[in-house]
């Protein structure tokens, strides 16, 4: 069985590093997995919150700490994303080496999309990593 995303939110200095550290082992013992990413409002935005979070899972995740078959389905659930996925290759930059794309990947849609579209199209594209990650 799969387990939804979960975030951890609290006021500032209410434990939350304590509660997440105390989450850390059970977590990995049924083979699930921790993004882990702190907002700071007085200088990043959520999204570079989470791309920042995100760059650094796929950056250090390995076959050997997630299981080649975890690690293996993860890739093609986010293959079966489409090639839309790109687009998040700029703020994600490890995601494309996890991927292991291999070849320089075009993306159009940064010369073809207005600037609200495009955040739109981001935030519509994490949405899709996000839930490819969790199953």
């Amino acid at each position: 069985s799969t387990y939804p995303p979960t975030v951890i939110f609290n006021p500032l200095y209410h434990r939350k590093s304590t509660l997440v550290n105390q989450i850390k082992k059970p977590l990995a013992d049924k083979n699930g997995f921790l993004i882990e990413g702190k907002f700071d409002k007085m200088s990043a935005r959520p999204d570079e919150v989470l791309a920042s979070a995100l760059d650094s899972f796929f950056a250090n995740i390995s076959v050997f700490e997630a299981g080649e078959n975890a690690y293996m389905s993860m890739r093609w659930r986010i293959i079966d994303i489409g090639p839309g996925v790109s687009c998040l290759y700029d703020s994600i930059p490890s995601l494309e080496k996890f991927m292991d794309v291999g070849t320089v990947v075009d993306r159009p849609e940064r010369r073809m999309m207005a600037d609200d579209l495009l955040d739109q199209r981001l935030k519509y594209m994490y949405c899709k990593l996000i839930s490819a990650i969790s199953c």
